[in-house]
């Protein structure tokens, strides 16, 4: 279903203009409930009511990985926003990204252009010019070119879902409004996985069960690379993931 015609995210390109330092190096990247920015706040809003206008809709779907750094400040914006939190098990994750990081790579070496497309998208995840989103600006230093693929996204794990832990715990609009789905979960149990995306979303209406018995069967785990960390990387891994691992239901083993 995904192919390379398939539509691209462009709302970072509005954030970016907006918040200057939105990935800045060096500083925080967390828009909390106190912060505000009237001229954004109001250019949103009306982008969003001009989407819905022309498509004919009543509802509006992000999909922004550095959102979990802006759920209270969106949640001010819309408190009636709902947020679905994906998640997956560290050491299958940080392979996904490091494969991401690395295709990046490759294909700029190929054409430098890929690199400049990143960078005006707002896409800082991978490639040549990759950012860690930072949810403490005591971290960077740990963020750096020495920095090896594995540690830099380990650390990214542990520093963005450890925030997005702490933040709801102290908030609990917010944990109200969040659902965190483990990609583990949509793969295993597939159609209660779906049920609960759709009843957090308010989409629990009478279409709710045929949508989800034609797509649920479709939903499986990967198979098309093999996770091969050396056991120092596994061990790596665990160390600095651990404790935030457990916060969501996964094993340290």
């Amino acid at each position: 279903m995904i192919t390379p015609d398939s539509p691209e995210a462009v709302e970072e390109v509005l954030w970016m203009h907006f918040f200057p330092g939105a990935h800045q190096p060096g500083r925080s990247h967390v828009l909390s409930a106190a912060d505000d920015h009237p001229a954004f706040e109001k250019y949103y809003r009306d982008h969003i009511r001009k989407l819905l206008l022309v498509r004919k809709r009543r509802r509006y779907v992000a999909k922004n990985n550095y959102h979990v750094t802006r759920l209270e400040y969106l949640l001010t914006l819309f408190p009636d926003a709902r947020f679905v939190i994906p998640t997956r098990e560290p050491a299958q994750q940080v392979a996904s990204l490091i494969k991401q990081h690395r295709l990046f790579c490759e294909q700029d070496a190929d054409d430098s252009r890929v690199s400049r497309q990143l960078r005006l998208a707002g896409h800082f995840e991978f490639g040549p010019d990759r950012r860690p989103i930072l949810t403490d600006d005591r971290r960077q230093p740990d963020y750096d070119a020495k920095t090896d693929d594995v540690a830099w996204y380990a650390r990214q794990w542990t520093d963005v879902y450890g925030f997005l832990h702490a933040r709801m715990r102290a908030n609990p609009a917010l944990q109200a409004a969040c659902l965190v789905v483990r990609y583990e979960d949509l793969c295993s149990e597939s159609q209660q996985t779906l049920q609960a995306v759709f009843r957090h979303l308010h989409l629990d209406d009478a279409a709710m069960d045929a949508i989800i018995a034609s797509v649920a069967p479709t939903i499986s785990a990967p198979d098309y690379y093999v996770r091969d960390f050396s056991t120092a990387d596994a061990t790596l891994i665990r160390d600095l993931t651990g404790r935030t691992a457990e916060l969501f239901g996964y094993s340290n083993d």
